[in-house]
């Protein structure tokens, strides 16, 4: 895969050729706890399946995910489906020019079913010509679903389902286990491609920023599969199930005996971990296992709650914790699960509801108050508020310079604050994140020593459709920021912590509005939700119009292509719309470095929001044509892969404007890179033709980038004018 990643805290570039990875160790190893660091293979291209490298899933995943790591290639090849058809020749040819991943796990030598070494847990299935919207919904409900995301043709879906890596050390072995599940899925209506049965089964790279992901998937169990499958077999491709269908999968499909056995597996296998958990690690563990337990019994009913008990009990005893303390954590969590049913309003008891009351005009108007805002005319204390952007807009570099703001008591470019905790709920992992807040730091120059604000980031992302993932995070929220305190409360993004629900459904976003209502809006947080624009209408934002109704305030972001960022408010409930949408702030991002820091020789820093006092107006917006844009998105690539810092002499003989850490492309290296991905339409057929075409085309997007002050081209180099 082309472009760079995140592996942990480093960036990787999948298949770059400059380099290769050190040599891999193919003896059997133990497979890492979390299926988020399994290893996977990846393939530059699926005609050589020697050239590969191993990936944890995690990394692979947030390529597929990110808009920033979206594969240059599989634009290409997209763009050609779209305007010549899947059986044209260019079309096969460039996706045959995808790269390619292999989910099964990892391989010695070739990539190909002999060489099979070790099973990653993971059993890829292709469901072809099917709504991707509505079967990765439908996949969403399984409790073994690891991932699914829309296929490259955007007609399909890949997922993987997650198995137990002990039962295949070989492509029989995988056959086997292909039969049980091509079998379960027909039975949920669900027909995956018969290509599926082969271990080194490969999936071209594609990009989807919906794709669902549950990296604590339950794995699926065998023996009662292939139990059932014996019993009901032959079965063909489209063949129900007899038998009740369990609660825990509402389409339809397990018999109960399978769901009891399932259950029973997950209890085990907490239990299990509850008992070889090392010393201080203890407490946390039982408390973790009993909250997942209790909550599963609760949901789906399958399990004697006095029997989990008394299991959980003798195993947190036969570890070494005192039976006191074992006592108290069953007993907060049962009751905490319990209290979570109860305030959950599908499970309401019409007989606890409570006395409807009405309020005299009298009491409202006895004594009036200005409405008390966390930032002055923009963000109101206690509301809920929605900051919606395109990726890349600059949104989470705008939210994470207020709440440095609030968290300092440091006016916010010119609006007063309340000083408050800050609390993060970062759905898109910590890369960066330290380095943003040392940045915003060293900007601000700020008296409070950045370790002693009071600003707290999650671990992961939260569930905030669910009331008892919600009443975690509360508990949570409590002990940095208590409800007798103000606080801000900071969800980034709304997608990361939706947990894979529909945001166009109505009834999910009411849950999700309800609970951050009833677990902080009711204790007096303030809120905002950041999240994406409705794709036909980029100033209202994506899914149900149930989130943007119940918000006091509601923001728009955008960034143009100068890197101009603007920032406006379309709705203020209870005040004027500041800033108005005719008279928006203005930003641009600006770098910031670290004094003495430096990785690879290469200086380390990140870049923070400043005021643009002068904001670049244009008599007419720039909309690029089809060539301009491939020249903007080859130039991208390279300044990813084969950029360059601006030399010294360079800055000397040019006056204009750069950043202290922009970098710069060879214009060969460019017009080369253009020219791959460049069609042209020509009159003549033949090669030289062709060629003299792509040359006029790039020559023509090259001047009229340079002449909308998009690009800076000087000597041989070119480079971006602005950071974007």
């Amino acid at each position: 895969m082309d472009n760079q990643i995140l592996v942990e805290s480093n960036t990787a570039n999948l298949h770059d050729t400059s380099h290769r990875s050190e040599p891999v160790d193919h003896e059997m190893k133990e497979l890492p706890a979390s299926m988020q660091s399994v290893p996977v293979t990846t393939l530059e291209t699926i005609r050589n399946p020697s050239i590969k490298k191993e990936f944890s899933l995690g990394t692979v995943l947030n390529q597929i995910q990110y808009p920033e790591t979206i594969n240059e290639k599989l634009k290409i090849y997209r763009n050609h489906l779209v305007g010549h058809g899947k059986k044209d020749e260019l079309t096969i040819a460039a996706k045959n020019n995808l790269p390619c991943i292999s989910f099964s796990g990892t391989y010695q030598d070739k990539v190909v079913n002999d060489n099979f070494v070790q099973s990653s847990g993971i059993f890829l299935v292709d469901i072809d010509n099917v709504d991707p919207t509505l079967t990765k919904e439908k996949l969403a409900k399984l409790p073994h679903t690891i991932f699914a995301f829309i296929s490259p043709s955007e007609t399909g879906v890949k997922a993987g389902i997650r198995v137990d890596p002990t039962l295949i050390t070989s492509d029989q072995d995988f056959k086997k286990v292909y039969q049980c599940i091509e079998y379960w899925l027909a039975s949920l209506s669900i027909t995956i491609d018969s290509a599926c049965k082969d271990v080194r089964r490969l999936c071209f790279i594609s990009h989807d920023p919906d794709m669902y992901i549950n990296y604590e998937a339950i794995p699926i169990d065998y023996s009662a599969l292939q139990a059932q499958f014996r019993q009901d077999s032959p079965v063909s491709s489209h063949a129900s199930v007899s038998g009740n269908p369990s609660p825990l999968v509402p389409t339809g499909g397990y018999t109960q005996a399978y769901c009891d056995k399932t259950v029973q597996n997950t209890v085990q296998n907490q239990l299990s971990i509850i008992r070889g958990t090392p010393d201080g690690n203890r407490h946390n563990q039982l408390l973790h296992s009993s909250l997942t337990l209790f909550g599963l019994a609760n949901k789906f009913n399958l399990l004697n709650s006095d029997k989990l008990k008394t299991e959980l009990f003798d195993a947190g005893t036969s570890i070494g914790l005192p039976i006191g303390e074992v006592k108290t954590i069953l007993r907060n969590t049962h009751d905490h699960i319990r209290r979570a049913n109860q305030s959950n309003p599908e499970n309401s008891n019409q007989n606890n509801t409570p006395k409807f009351e009405l309020v005299s005009i009298a009491s409202l108007i006895k004594n009036p108050k200005a409405v008390d805002f966390m930032v002055k005319g923009l963000i109101e204390s206690g509301g809920m508020n929605l900051i919606s952007g395109e990726y890349g807009s600059g949104k989470t570099f705008l939210v994470f310079d207020l709440a440095f703001c609030v968290a300092s008591g440091i006016d916010w470019h010119g609006y007063k604050v309340k000083q408050s905790p800050v609390v993060i709920i970062a759905g898109e992992g910590h890369q960066g994140i330290g380095n943003r807040l040392l940045a915003l730091e060293q900007h601000y120059n700020s008296p409070t020593p950045l370790d002693e604000l009071r600003i707290s980031i999650s671990k992961v992302a939260a569930n905030f459709t669910d009331g008892a993932n919600a009443q975690l995070v509360q508990q949570a929220v409590q002990e940095v920021c208590p409800d007798s305190e103000d606080g801000l409360v900071i969800i980034d993004t709304l997608n990361k912590n939706f947990g894979g629900a529909n945001e166009n459904e109505t009834a999910q976003m009411t849950k999700f509005v309800n609970n951050l209502d009833t677990y902080f809006r009711n204790s007096g947080k303030t809120v905002i939700v950041v999240h994406h624009p409705n794709k036909s209408d980029p100033n209202s934002s994506r899914g149900s119009n149930a989130l943007p109704s119940a918000c006091e305030g509601v923001f728009n972001i955008k960034k143009d292509l100068h890197g101009q960022i603007t920032f406006c408010c379309t709705k203020q409930k209870n005040a004027k719309e500041t800033p108005p949408q005719d008279n928006p702030m203005h930003f641009e991002l600006e770098d910031i470095t670290f004094p003495d820091v430096f990785d690879d020789d290469e200086s380390v820093g990140s870049a923070v929001l400043v005021p643009n006092e002068k904001p670049i107006k244009s008599e007419k917006e720039y909309h690029p044509k089809a060539h301009e844009i491939e020249c903007i998105s080859s130039l991208s690539y390279l300044m990813e892969n084969k950029s360059v810092p601006i030399s010294t002499d360079i800055k000397k003989r040019y006056s204009g404007v750069h950043h202290e850490s922009q970098r710069m492309v060879q214009q060969d290296h460019w017009r080369d890179e253009c020219y791959k991905r460049m069609n042209v339409n020509s009159d003549k057929q033949d090669a030289k033709s062709y060629k003299e075409a792509q040359r006029k085309a790039f020559s023509r997007g090259r001047d009229k980038l340079v002449k909308e002050s998009i690009i800076v081209t000087f000597d041989s180099y070119v480079w971006f004018l602005s950071k974007s």
